[in-house]
């Protein structure tokens, strides 16, 4: 009886060991068949795009192509980054219409996109919708590129140097003749000089680095020589009335400048630029006169940004009616809907 009882629990935890056997076959079989996601190959292009819109947005050349809708300069930066087995396309477009890219239409894997508002204008906010698009693979067949057909297909590997015909070499020159030194003053008591030459790759010629040199004690920097410390201009610039909005895009900060003179002597500024988070954002002339002693006031002035938090810095450099050159800047900190003017 006692032998009998032993045969059925021996039977038992058999049938229980194979049922857990067959169990763990079935989790097996189930879990080699969930498709392998491809992490790292996701963060490494999004973070390319994010590297390639990055240059765009802090680079003034590449922004001034991209809101004239050329795409040399973007394809350039992709195309000597871009990982082995990957394609990519371009698009440029206006804020608030459909931003997309007839190559894409026929890829069949995954894409993965990123895009940024570029905006490269001091007095106006005209923003401009860069989108990038990577996928693995090749070009689809149905989109083949060909040197020659008026199209300049960065994606497919077109640039300047293997398709002339198709992508124009985008060079200016800055300065003319080289070798030519040309003087100003960053601050009153500061000169700047810069040399017309050939700094990189390009045939066009630009301005080298600045060289700083601050003026001997008693003197200040007037049209880019020190002089004799005579009765100059005391600008400052306040900002007020600041007003938050959201473009679905980017944080948008309405405002007023205010200009004073408070030495008892005019100016007049002939030049501007925009910082964000001391990055060089846009520079341009403007023509700016105040009065001695008196406002300038200046309304419905907009700076955006699609950070979440930035300091934006304004300078401004002229003349004062002594000949004497004057700078005034101003910050304006923000933080979505929180912002501190003359931060």
């Amino acid at each position: 009886m006692i032998l009998k009882k032993n045969k059925k629990g021996l039977i038992r935890i058999l049938e229980a060991f194979v049922s857990v056997m067959i169990v763990f076959t079935v989790l097996l079989v189930v879990l080699a068949r969930q498709p392998q996601f491809k992490q790292t190959t996701e963060e490494e292009l999004t973070t390319i795009q994010r590297h390639v819109l990055e240059q765009v947005s802090q680079d003034p050349d590449l922004r001034d192509q991209v809101l004239s809708n050329n795409k040399e300069g973007v394809n350039d930066i992709i195309g000597g980054i871009m990982p082995q087995g990957y394609s990519y396309d371009v698009a440029i477009c206006d804020l608030g219409e459909s931003c997309s890219s007839e190559v894409v239409a026929y890829v069949e894997d995954e894409v993965f996109v990123e895009e940024a508002v570029i905006s490269a204008n001091l007095q106006e906010y005209d923003p401009t919708i860069l989108k990038l698009f990577f996928w693995e693979g090749e070009y689809p067949e149905q989109y083949e590129s060909q040197c020659g057909d008026g199209r300049c297909d960065g994606g497919a590997g077109e640039n300047s140097e293997n398709c002339p015909e198709d992508c124009e070499v985008i060079c200016s020159s800055q300065c003319s003749p080289v070798g030519r030194i040309e003087t100003d003053c960053s601050d009153t008591i500061t000169v700047r000089t810069r040399t017309c030459g050939y700094y990189d790759p390009d045939p066009c010629p630009e301005w080298s680095s600045p060289s700083l040199t601050e003026c001997p004690s008693g003197q200040v920097c007037s049209q880019g020589s020190c002089v004799e410390d005579t009765a100059v201009a005391i600008p400052s610039l306040t900002f007020s009335d600041v007003v938050y909005s959201w473009d679905g895009a980017r944080h948008v900060y309405t405002h007023t400048r205010t200009f004073k003179e408070s030495g008892g002597v005019g100016y007049t500024l002939n030049r501007a630029e925009l910082w964000e988070d001391e990055n060089l954002i846009n520079s341009g002339n403007v023509d700016y006169s105040i009065n001695a002693n008196e406002d300038l006031v200046q309304i419905n002035h907009k700076v955006g940004t699609a950070s979440i938090d930035s300091i934006f810095v304004l300078k401004y450099w002229g003349t004062d009616d002594n000949s004497n050159d004057v700078y005034v800047e101003q910050s304006l900190c923000v933080d979505e809907e929180s912002f501190t003017p003359n931060c």
